[in-house]
């Protein structure tokens, strides 16, 4: 199988493309090895999404467990992070659920 990506350089139309859910529905996942940086994001999102159920991951493994595990509208994801290649992980979200919107 193969798996094509394509990488947002302009978050408007990621940002559009959550607008378009319920926001008091919107389930997002975080993946990211630094802490500071999934607060960050979480803080963002939830200013602009009281009501959006947020989790964050801090490696690969768990990111590919949480997705095959939970429904996530979103998932917000760093490819650079330890142990397995966030871009293995991401092959495999994308295999398992190829319409899942993922963030890198």
């Amino acid at each position: 199988m193969r798996v094509s990506f394509s990488f947002i350089t302009d978050i408007t139309p990621f940002l559009t493309l959550i607008l378009k859910f319920d926001a008091c529905m919107l389930r997002i996942l975080i993946a990211d090895d630094h802490a500071i940086v999934r607060r960050g994001l979480k803080d963002i999102l939830l200013d602009a999404f009281p009501s959006a159920t947020i989790t964050e991951v801090c490696d690969a493994e768990e990111l590919v467990q949480k997705v095959m595990k939970e429904t996530y509208d979103i998932v917000i994801t760093d490819l650079s992070m330890p142990g397995r290649s966030g871009l293995d992980a991401l092959q495999q979200i994308k295999a398992y659920d190829a319409k899942l919107p993922v963030l890198v």
